[in-house]
């Protein structure tokens, strides 16, 4: 059996996620900017109802501000605890204990949910979704080590090209 213990934190989520909230960020931002200037601007260049547009430009804008900002709030409330993840593989499959404030759950996985595995210099990440992977570090194992996991994995996940 290989055993890791990760402290799953903000900095491993955003290494993982990165370029995705980069991207995201940026195309909501830049969409609501953009729709919100243009529906400010409109009644200056037609003969419409200029506070209608302007009231409306400034509420898509504050809408969009909001809900991002409760957003951010609650998950920064949900991942600044450090998360406490112990991973358990064996031939037939893996297991995950997850703590955090002196809660414990155990969830069972079959090697057929990974759908793809990537690895960096720190941590592998076995993604059971396409944007959804848990975090090993490399310097958790606590029996076995990163080569013997990446062997077994190997031989147990089978990852479909598309």
């Amino acid at each position: 059996m290989i055993t890791n213990k990760t402290i799953y934190t903000l900095k491993k989520y955003r290494q993982l996620n990165k370029k995705e909230t980069l991207y995201g960020t940026l195309l909501i931002w830049g969409g609501t900017i953009l729709v919100s200037v243009l529906l400010i601007i409109m009644p200056f260049i037609s003969s419409v109802d200029k506070i209608f547009f302007i009231i409306f430009g400034v509420m898509v804008f504050l809408m969009v501000a909001v809900v991002r900002i409760i957003k951010y709030v609650s998950f920064g409330k949900n991942i600044n605890q450090d998360i406490e993840r112990e991973y358990f593989f064996n031939e037939e499959g893996f297991s995950v204990t997850s703590s955090t404030k002196g809660n414990k759950s155990t969830t069972n996985y079959d090697y057929d949910k990974i759908v793809n595995i990537k690895k960096d210099q720190n941590n592998i990440y076995l993604f059971i979704t396409k944007k959804s992977a848990f975090i090993i570090d490399n310097q958790g194992f606590t029996n076995g080590n990163k080569e013997e996991l990446l062997a077994l994995l190997s031989s147990k996940v089978e990852i479909k090209k598309k």
